[in-house]
């Protein structure tokens, strides 16, 4: 009996805690750090970082919506970029938090703590969920500083990017040359090697290399670490110094727009013409003349080289051009936003003007339409009174032929019968 109850007991539990999981959703903190990487790896004094982690939605069913994620780090380490946003992660989806701090100079080597603050949606509900990091710093031994500038370049086109190397020491520093590389070569120099010379360098000067660059078009968007290698001479001989840069391939995208109109309805085509997808696009249209039953439009993700078609209701379209506002998320996270003007054509005054099939120019204001309707269906009741008078005349000559034919035929039965009808009329 006591096995019995304990089996019912079981099964209870079982189903009890499946409601609750289906009513509630399978974990209350969906979001699971599972990794984080640094550029450069050894992190050194001076050095500016380039931290990314790897943040998983460990639910089965229930996605992570408007995520906030703030990293707040520890004194001697500098904030660059310590903020980033996710629209949403879907379940069993990784995505990564990109971060960018610089280390003091003066900074003793150890370990650092750093505090992950992530807020986030789940079920319409807020969550608040920390994650703790450590950043070990170890002392430097280096000669020169590196930067890279921009640190984000798009697939497929070609850029400038700048290392501006920093003498730290304070003596010269002659016959420094420098190297860099991609290990995968996805991102190569153009139109020359990837090696440049300096021929001397006093104490803290700095100097700026110059490459036109470009990413493969079809590489993956996210960091990719520039491994550079500086050899030079000074007091103490010839000496080589390796450093690692992040540099970030994505970012915003670029779109072409064109309008159709119709008496009600405006239609925004929108193409994503840039090198990188957009996420979350929203179409905001406004223009003085124009009145729109919602002036907002909601478009989804747009990967690069798709296309879509945004439709407004419109109540009045008395206007010359409108203006469109493009809101998205790029590659790297960042809401950007573009605004283009379009031309309508047109009299502002009369409205805007169209083109009717037959060539006849109307325009779309109620005043104008009736005249622009009426001189353009002239040409269609000339031509159907024409096809009238043909098909009329095509029957009544058909109709006197055959008459004429009868009359013959009466004629001749006349000729061959006129005794028989002398003799009817005697």
């Amino acid at each position: 009996m006591k096995k019995y109850i304990f089996v019912l007991m079981v099964v209870a539990l079982f189903f009890t805690s499946t409601a609750f999981a289906e009513n509630n959703g399978d974990y209350l903190y969906l979001a699971s750090y599972e990794s984080v990487s640094f550029i450069p790896e050894t992190i050194n004094t001076g050095d500016i970082v380039s931290m990314s982690v790897d943040l998983k939605n460990r639910g089965t069913y229930l996605e992570i919506s408007d995520l906030n994620a703030e990293l707040i780090i520890d004194t001697g380490l500098e904030g660059i970029n310590t903020t980033f946003q996710i629209n949403e992660i879907k379940p069993g989806i990784t995505k990564k938090l990109i971060f960018e701090f610089k280390i003091s100079e003066d900074l003793p080597p150890g370990n650092y703590n750093s505090t992950l603050n992530l807020t986030y949606n789940r079920l319409d509900e807020e969550v608040f969920q920390q994650e703790e990091i450590i950043i070990s710093v170890v002392k430097s031994n280096k000669k020169v500083d590196i930067v890279v500038s921009p640190s984000v370049i798009s697939p497929g086109s070609k850029e400038n990017i700048t290392f501006t190397i920093t003498n730290l020491t304070n003596q010269p520093i002659s016959n420094l040359s420098f190297v860099w590389e991609e290990e995968n070569d996805l991102i190569l120099p153009l139109g020359s090697d990837n090696k440049k010379f300096v021929s001397i360098l006093t104490a803290k000067q700095s100097v700026e290399l110059v490459y036109l660059v470009a990413a493969d078009p079809n590489i993956i968007t996210g960091i990719y670490p520039i491994t550079a290698i500086t050899t030079m001479n000074d007091n103490n001989g010839v000496t080589s110094q390796e450093s690692t840069l992040g540099l970030i391939v994505g970012g915003n995208t670029d779109f072409e727009i064109s309008v159709d109109t119709s008496d009600s309805l405006l239609s925004i085509n929108i193409a994503n013409i840039g090198t990188n997808d957009a996420e979350s696009v929203i179409i905001k249209i406004s223009g003085q003349g124009i009145i729109l039953e919602n002036n907002t439009e909601i478009i989804g993700n747009l990967e690069r080289g798709d296309y879509t078609i945004a439709s407004f209701e419109t109540t009045s379209l008395n206007s010359k051009e409108v203006k469109i506002e493009i809101h998205y998320t790029d590659t790297t996270g960042e809401r950007q936003s573009i605004t283009k003007t379009i031309s309508l054509g047109g009299d502002s005054e009369k409205g805007l003007t169209k083109t009717l099939p037959d060539g006849t120019t109307v325009n779309s204001s109620e005043n104008f339409r009736g005249k622009g309707m009426r001189s353009a269906a002239f040409p269609t009741n000339t031509l159907i009174i024409l096809v009238v008078l043909i098909v009329g005349s095509i029957i009544y000559y058909k109709k006197r032929n055959m008459i004429r034919g009868k009359i013959k035929k009466l004629k001749k039965w006349f000729h061959e019968n006129k005794r028989f009808v002398w003799a009817l009329s005697n």
